[in-house]
């Protein structure tokens, strides 16, 4: 199976980066517990699914809150790689395992996931686990990055102006893993982006709800949120995170706020 390398170079420099942060502390040990809950589920699943006819169909899978997913496919080694999404509803259909996803057209794939920790296995049309010799290319990974999400990151400059009024509780955002939102304040309105942890330097921003208090004039907000809508790629070193939007020059630069 060709380029299925690029997945483990990419989890392999996440893995580094989070033990590089770790400072030493010991992680404390959380029970794994097997639930259906929206939060357990709700995060984007990535690999590289094979093909007749092509090197491999690069495939997210992103579970949503209210049983909503999108599914976003490119074929590898065409001559028109065009990359497709498709969105709607989700159900399960055997409580605690599976997942069909709706308004898929019949006989084109299969519709059926079965989803484990960390994890989901892309099923055949029948529902089954594929057991081949390709079985570890069907199983689609959970994008996750550690040293960014679940952590509280204070901006403190802003399209390369300082923020010297900048405070944790004022200035902030924080990526929520268990939910898929990203939280984030600049003195005003809360606001909420949903998001998706594209690689080990891109990421995804949708802006969300948001509050509607009035801001005072020159408040940053409305170019703040503009800018997050543009956000494609991010860069980490433990304690300094910098969003952009493919150029070199950065939008947003944050600290993390330690606990």
């Amino acid at each position: 199976m060709k380029k299925t390398i690029k997945l483990l170079s990419a989890m392999t420099l996440v893995m580094l980066l989070t033990l590089s942060c770790s400072n030493g502390k010991n992680e404390k040990n959380e029970e794994t517990t097997e639930t259906t809950t929206e939060a357990a589920w709700v995060a984007t699943y990535s690999g590289i699914l094979p093909c007749a006819d092509c090197d491999g169909i690069t495939t997210y899978l992103s579970i949503k809150e209210g049983n909503t997913y999108s599914l976003t496919t490119s074929y590898i080694g065409v001559e028109d790689p065009q990359t497709s999404t498709l969105e709607g509803t989700y159900e399960w259909v055997e409580e605690g395992s599976i997942i069909k996803l709706n308004d898929i057209e019949e006989g084109t794939r299969s519709p059926y996931f079965k989803i484990e920790e960390d994890k989901a296995l892309a099923l055949d049309m029948e529902r089954n686990v594929v057991e081949s010799e390709l079985a570890e290319h069907y199983i689609l990974k959970k994008v996750q990055n550690p040293a960014l999400e679940d952590k509280t990151w204070q901006l403190i400059e802003f399209k390369g102006e300082a923020i010297e009024e900048s405070t944790p509780e004022m200035y902030f955002i924080h990526f929520d893993s268990s939910r898929g939102f990203a939280y984030t304040k600049v003195a005003c309105n809360n606001m909420n982006f949903s998001y998706k942890v594209v690689s080990e330097q891109e990421l995804e921003l949708t802006r969300g709800v948001t509050t509607l208090m009035a801001c005072p004039e020159g408040s940053i907000e409305d170019t703040y949120r503009e800018a997050l809508n543009s956000a494609t790629r991010y860069s980490l070193d433990c304690k300094t995170l910098i969003l952009t939007d493919g150029s070199e020059t950065p939008l947003a630069k944050y600290t993390l706020v330690e606990e």
